[in-house]
């Protein structure tokens, strides 16, 4: 390539008085050489920089949602305010670009050219708050069939997808350990990057089952342990269920129940309008036995949220409880393509989640008004109660599990920690059950627990996997989340619950056009043909739930293993073929270690806003210094 030579003119003044000439400027060909010299250094230490040190990505699809973002829709709930991310991928594939120029072209053996643009049908144009189940319409020109004529609609943007800083030295000197999220060259396509999170280390065997990662350093079903998150990736991790903070005044209006209750009438709730919202208290003034406060995971559907926007009166006993489950708000895409309102949330069914979740988290704001008594936060899991005990004179707290329709604590989990939570005063109290362990925080501070605050899943439900439990005297299940108080008094708002990951059990032999999932075609099939409410509320039903299948993978000493966020809609190492790389597939259901480009570390630029936010102020490009954040 020629060189390029830029020629400076000197700049004269006009001026009336007298030109002062200057002495000539010599020039330094020694000087300009360094310039030179200087300039090329900064090009290669640049390239360098990005060759071995650190390169920025952008990230395409929603595979490793909700902890990163391909192209989506960033909205707050019309009805809850609470802000959540739906996939808008489709809106980007290629596949669907060539699918609409085909059908442009006709020609033989083709359906005639199309006169309209399908790629419209492909369009996100609605979705689904993950916490109060309303379907909202992100477009003004949709068919009445999908949006409701009697709400305002405004047009939501898609967003392109984040853009992060990988480190591409963090494995020069280490390996890489589990839970990290990493960028690598596809095996079947050495131009593509994918990015995922390393679950399976080399040499290891590894299970998937009822949503957690089981390994061992040999082929022995005995050897398998449970993979633990550490807590700061618990908390990066975790997916919202339910925040009664962004609990919707029209549906508490039309009579629909509040999920946060007391059926004994020991607490008292009071709830404040605030248009949209219905902000909620409850106070509690205990005795000597244990006063609870239950959540139940009681859903809105469609049909609900249709009556209450129309201002009709809801049937309080239609409001029944059901189980958790893997919901996935990013999953809820509903497409212009959709023939109406049934069929664009029925196609979507795998984002309401058909995989029932135990590892459960509870937080609460608590003001205590009391400087003595017990607190106690509850989850349960398998109709088990976990729970941590506070001493409000001292503040030493304990995890315990008791056993479905009581009962003394199960022997094998028994830890106590001091903890900050001590007498009158404000706390903010978590308490996890994620991957058999207890973890507890009290001011945003993890608790250092002496004892044993992980537990064997036999010993606790014993050699079969954990099923859902209920009863007349133990709503367990159905009601999964709590919080008590005994010989003390205090306020409770700002309650939240959380659920873990939840990883489905599939390979590639097990693919289905039902979507992915932990059980069987035929099963899939029939749980199908039940609703939701009757699928996760009966427990007539749970048995389909002790289907789910496990999957087991073996790695060599250069292999690893890894697996989107996002897994009902993540192309990975599950799903991978074996001895298939002539069509461009990959070698096998694992990734191999030299196929690593680094660690990924922090997103410098999550989509930008179209207005300064809080505003309805246009400003193309605002900074969105909030989102930027370490990956964890």
């Amino acid at each position: 390539m020629a060189k390029k030579t830029i020629v400076s003119k000197p700049f004269a003044p006009v001026s009336a008085a007298p030109a002062v000439v200057a002495p000539k400027k010599q020039v330094n060909p020694q000087g300009t050489r360094e310039s030179i010299e200087s300039i090329v250094i900064a090009f290669v230490l640049a390239f360098l920089f990005r060759t071995f040190s650190a390169e920025a990505f952008v990230i395409p699809t929603g595979s490793m949602a909700p902890t990163l973002m391909g192209m989506h829709k960033d909205v707050e709930c019309s009805q809850c305010g609470q802000r959540y991310q739906v996939s808008a991928s489709y809106e980007a594939d290629d596949q669907i670009q060539r699918n609409f120029e085909a059908q442009q072209r006709g020609g033989p053996g083709m359906a005639p050219a199309v006169t309209r643009d399908v790629r419209l049908d492909y369009q996100t144009v609605a979705g689904v708050c993950p916490n109060c189940r309303h379907v909202m319409a992100y477009r003004t020109d949709l068919d009445p069939a999908i949006a409701r004529p009697n709400e305002e609609i405004d047009n939501q943007s898609t967003y392109g997808g984040d853009r992060i800083i990988v480190n591409k030295f963090a494995y020069a000197l280490r390996d890489p350990e589990r839970w990290d999220v990493v960028v690598f060259k596809f095996p079947g396509n050495a131009q593509t990057n994918y990015i995922k999170r390393l679950v399976g280390l080399a040499g290891e065997t590894l299970r998937i089952a009822s949503g957690d990662i089981f390994t061992a350093l040999t082929t022995k079903e005995a050897d398998l342990a449970i993979a633990r998150k550490p807590p700061h990736k618990v908390l990066a991790m975790r997916q919202l269920v339910h925040d009664n903070a962004h609990d919707p005044l029209v549906l508490y209006e039309a009579k629909w129940p509040l999920r946060w209750a007391d059926r004994a009438g020991t607490w008292a709730s009071e709830v404040t309008a605030d248009a949209p919202l219905a902000v909620q208290t409850y106070r509690a003034k205990a005795g000597e036995e244990a006063a609870w406060l239950r959540y139940r995971h009681i859903v809105a559907e469609d049909g609900v949220w249709n009556a209450a926007l129309e201002g009709r009166a809801l049937d309080p006993a239609a409001a029944t409880p059901r189980l958790i489950t893997d919901q996935t708000a990013f999953n809820s895409e509903v497409l212009r393509g959709a023939a109406n309102r049934e069929r664009a949330i029925g196609s979507t069914w795998h984002g309401a989640g058909m995989h029932w979740v135990g590892d459960l988290m509870v937080e609460a704001e608590v003001e205590l008004e009391s400087d003595s008594g017990e607190l106690t936060l509850e989850v349960v899991e398998g109709g088990v109660h976990f729970q941590c005990v506070f001493d409000i004179t001292t503040g030493s707290a304990k995890v315990q599990a008791v056993p479905f329709e009581g009962g003394a604590p199960l022997p094998g989990l028994s830890a106590a920690a001091e903890s900050k939570l001590q007498g009158a005063g404000s706390y903010r109290v978590r308490l996890a059950n994620f991957d058999d362990e207890l973890l507890v925080w009290v001011n945003d501070k993890l608790l250092d627990f002496k004892g044993k605050n992980t537990y064997s899943a036999a010993e606790v439900f014993g050699p079969q996997q954990p099923l859902p439990r209920t009863s007349d005297s133990d709503e367990g299940d159905l009601a999964p989340a709590g919080i008590a108080l005994r010989s003390a008094a205090a306020t409770v708002s700002q309650l939240q619950v959380w659920r873990d990951l939840y990883y489905i059990a599939t390979d590639y032999t097990k693919q289905s056009v039902q979507g992915l999932s932990d059980y069987e075609p035929n099963t899939v099939m029939q749980m199908r043909q039940l609703p939701m409410s009757e699928l996760m509320g009966n427990p007539d039903n749970w048995s389909l739930l002790a289907q789910r299948r496990n999957v087991t993978f073996t790695l060599t000493p250069d292999q690893l293993f890894v697996m989107g966020d996002n897994s009902s809609s993540s192309l990975d190492c599950r799903l991978w073929r074996g001895n298939d790389i002539a069509s461009g597939r990959p070698g096998g259901s694992y990734l191999d270690r030299h196929l690593l480009i680094g660690k990924a570390t922090f997103v410098y630029w999550p989509h930008s806003w179209n207005r300064i936010p809080g505003t309805p102020i246009p400003f193309p490009l605002f900074p969105n210094i909030a989102d930027m954040r370490l990956i964890r």
